[in-house]
């Protein structure tokens, strides 16, 4: 994940100039290896902001307008993931919201915590059942549907929230007692993976909190399978 700055240095907004940059891109027929950095900045753009459309298409099967489109609608909740799994287990992590300055990081036996402004603060989950649900604000699909019905909810009774890592911290953090990630969308791409779960894992851990896929086992890290296509749930008690 980038700097909101590659997109907001084109003086436009909206998803319309999303769609204006992907095809700018497209039209240009930019790869990872071969970008011209000279068009891009007299198109008004960064080369950064290339990448990072190269590198969500990569990852995300080619659903860029859907990974982009919070960057696009200036929405804050994105944030840099950084972990380490050790064993199978994610044991240190850090992540960090670019646009608001907040930073949540644990390691194993350690605790969490939330920094501010240089003000540091426990992070302690409140170990209630799961009666405040926070989901993926373009993650929605029919497994969700269906899970939220047999728990006896509908989408209106739910939160959205932004990246994988944001609302994991949430969750860890007291603010939401449940996130739900199915991991797939109508077009069945996937959209979530190892890397995105295994920096706040342990955050959620260390905080009181416990996660684990929609069939009830842990994660495990030393999976040859990145993408969490068994989904993912976190919950603030263990």
């Amino acid at each position: 994940r980038v700097s909101e700055s590659w997109f907001w240095e084109k003086e436009s907004k909206g998803i319309n100039c999303l769609e204006e940059f992907v095809r700018f891109v497209d039209d240009n027929h930019f790869t990872l290896d071969r970008i011209n950095s000279d068009l891009v900045l007299d198109a008004g753009y960064s080369v950064d902001g290339v990448r990072a459309l190269l590198l969500t298409r990569k990852f995300h099967n080619g659903d860029e307008v859907a990974a982009l489109n919070e960057f696009a609608e200036r929405i804050k909740e994105y944030s840099v993931l950084l972990g380490l799994a050790k064993d199978g287990r994610s044991v240190c992590g850090v992540c960090y919201m670019p646009a608001t300055g907040e930073l949540y990081s644990a390691s194993e036996g350690n605790g969490a915590v939330k920094i501010v402004d240089g003000r540091r603060k426990a992070l302690k989950t409140l170990g209630n059942d799961a009666n405040r649900l926070v989901v993926g604000r373009y993650n929605i699909d029919d497994d969700l549907r269906r899970i939220l019905a047999e728990e006896g909810r509908s989408l209106k009774e739910v939160q959205y929230g932004g990246s994988f890592g944001v609302k994991v911290c949430w969750v860890a953090e007291g603010r939401f007692d449940k996130y739900l990630h199915t991991n797939l969308d109508p077009n069945k791409k996937v959209h979530a993976s190892l890397w995105d779960s295994c920096a706040v894992d342990v955050i959620l851990t260390e905080a009181g909190g416990s996660s684990f896929d929609l069939d009830g086992n842990p994660i495990d890290y030393k999976s040859t399978s990145v993408p969490l296509t068994k989904g993912y749930i976190a919950v603030g008690k263990k």
